[in-house]
């Protein structure tokens, strides 16, 4: 499944499937750790994953969403209450034409969010 395909799985999810399409992305976009010996980035990433878990379990499901989106990229994120939310992600800097490659709707703030990082990771990716 690809980033695009995991994007729109988001925008046409209910907020129950929150929890099951982070872990998607987490998997999709972390790869395993470092497996030769003890370094630091086996711990940082050891480190990083308890941290997404303990988000999943508190149900900060857009605190979770933001642990996917790189350092340095943007997000509008905008609630509307009966209709769910708008999210969008760039990269930084902005892009010459002034876009914002990862655009999208869903059914909650984590799910819109997800999806447009997925799609701005994709965007990104090639």
């Amino acid at each position: 499944m690809t980033l695009t395909d995991l994007a729109a799985r988001a925008e046409a999810a209910g907020p129950e499937m929150q929890r099951e399409l982070l872990v998607e992305a987490w998997l999709a976009l972390n790869p395993e750790h470092p497996s030769e010996g003890v370094s630091r980035a086996r711990a940082e990433w050891y480190v990083r994953q308890a941290r997404f878990i303990k988000m999943l379990d508190a149900e900060a499901y857009e605190s979770a969403a933001l642990m996917l989106m790189p350092e340095g990229w943007n997000f509008i994120l905008a609630s509307t209450f009966d209709n769910g939310a708008i999210c969008d992600v760039r990269k930084e800097p902005l892009g010459a034409d002034g876009t914002w490659p990862g655009h999208a709707r869903a059914s909650c703030a984590s799910l819109a969010l997800l999806a447009a990082i997925c799609r701005a990771h994709g965007e990104r990716d090639g």
